[in-house]
């Protein structure tokens, strides 16, 4: 059995996720450096550094699968039951995304969520419909996450898809 260079680098990758993961399940975001990490993840500052920039770069990486589900499911293009197994994790875990999605945690969210929908969409709609659909998503999530709206997760989906088709139907 061949433990190569590759295995250990994703090994180490996945080790400094789950000690991020874990770190937002405990507290809030915007209180997690860098020394926290590498001391959950067992590893040293500089193979954190190999790995990610920094903290923000982490962050991004993080939530990068999550959201590429969400924007694609916005446009159109991703798959409804994917959509609906990323809300049910939300709903599931709102406690952990009350905190996600306030203050300068949900800017960062909406503006990875806007970046998404850019990249794979941005000629086809304009840079002011996007943005407001962005920030329109985040703050229904978030609004659902407080308690603030009544919706399944059928719902939620199917408010986001309603959202979506009126602010980039031309």
């Amino acid at each position: 059995m061949n433990d190569g260079p590759d295995r250990r680098k994703e090994r180490t990758r996945r080790a400094i996720l789950g000690a991020f993961n874990e770190l937002i399940i405990e507290g809030d975001l915007d209180d997690i450096r860098v020394s926290d990490i590498v001391q959950r993840a067992n590893v040293g500052r500089s193979t954190f550094y190999e790995h990610f920039s920094n903290a923000d770069d982490l962050f991004m990486q993080a939530f990068s699968y999550p959201l590429s589900i969400l924007a694609d499911g916005l446009t159109g293009r991703g798959d409804e039951s994917a959509l609906e197994s990323i809300l049910l994790h939300l709903w599931e875990n709102r406690a952990r995304g009350r905190r996600t999605f306030r203050g300068r945690t949900r800017e960062r969210i909406t503006h990875l969520l806007l970046s998404l929908l850019r990249q794979r969409h941005g000629e086809q709609w304009d840079g002011h419909r996007l943005r407001a659909l962005s920030e329109a998503v985040i703050g229904l999530v978030r609004a659902w996450l407080n308690g603030e709206m009544d919706a399944s997760v059928p719902e939620m989906t199917q408010a986001m898809a309603s959202c979506a088709y009126r602010l980039l139907a031309d």
